[in-house]
């Protein structure tokens, strides 16, 4: 794969030798990564292969996933870098970050892309304190008191991003004033947050935002593979 690319074969060999010293050893998963690792000079929405590599291990470790779901990874990741303003190593800054935290309290890698997604966007923020965000905040969203507070405002959805979505709806038509949503939204994320989740909140009452986020969703899957067999066809007729 390495040779059809272009990549150096050193490249891939050094990042699949850093896979096996952190803990994955099995030669098929290892060989399957290796064609994938290969195809990332290729694609826009990624650099070089050292950092996607360490932000792959991070994803694995903190969102409990495998070798095997390398591919799937790169789909989302690819999807959403090329849909919303931010960038491939945003997204792996922000799981070192708060993505631990995140999926402790039962958030989904595919929802702490999505809402880092919406918020980089918005706030251009840092991913260094976007993931603080996801560490503290919506972690702290997640958590049994502020699960019972939303419950009370009237939000039943039990994902998170369904959860968020429907309390930007109340704020939006529920009639309440200003303070009364910096209040509750301090009293859910913390005030160190609760401007972040304000942000994410007006974002997510817009239905255009939710359109894209379920269009980018729905079609990450294969969406690496076309992006670098599309950088290939141009570069071979580029000849």
């Amino acid at each position: 794969a390495a040779q059809n690319t272009g990549t150096p074969i050193s490249e891939v060999a050094d990042s699949i030798q850093e896979l096996a010293q952190a803990g994955f050893t099995d030669l098929d998963d290892l060989n399957r990564t290796a064609s994938a690792l290969a195809k990332i000079p290729l694609a826009a929405t990624f650099g070089e292969i050292k950092p996607v590599v360490e932000g792959l291990i991070a994803i694995f470790g903190q969102f409990n996933k495998g070798l095997d779901d390398t591919a799937n990874i790169l789909d989302l990741i690819n999807k959403f870098s090329a849909d919303f303003a931010v960038e491939s190593r945003d997204i792996f800054e922000a799981v070192k970050r708060g993505g631990a935290a995140f999926s402790e309290a039962g958030g989904s890698l595919e929802e702490f892309v999505a809402l880092l997604s919406i918020l980089r966007s918005s706030t251009r923020e840092s991913a260094e304190r976007l993931g603080t965000f996801f560490k503290s905040g919506i972690a702290q969203l997640l958590s049994q008191r502020s699960q019972s507070q939303l419950r009370l405002l009237g939000v039943t959805a039990k994902d998170t991003i369904g959860q968020i979505t429907q309390l930007s709806e109340i704020f939006a038509t529920g009639g309440l004033g200003e303070i009364e949503k910096i209040d509750i939204a301090q009293s859910l994320v913390g005030i160190n947050q609760y401007s972040r989740l304000l942000a994410l909140l007006r974002e997510l009452a817009d239905p255009v935002i939710g359109q894209r986020v379920r269009r980018s969703l729905e079609s990450a899957s294969g969406s690496f593979d076309e992006s670098t067999k599309k950088r290939l066809d141009d570069v071979g007729n580029s000849f």
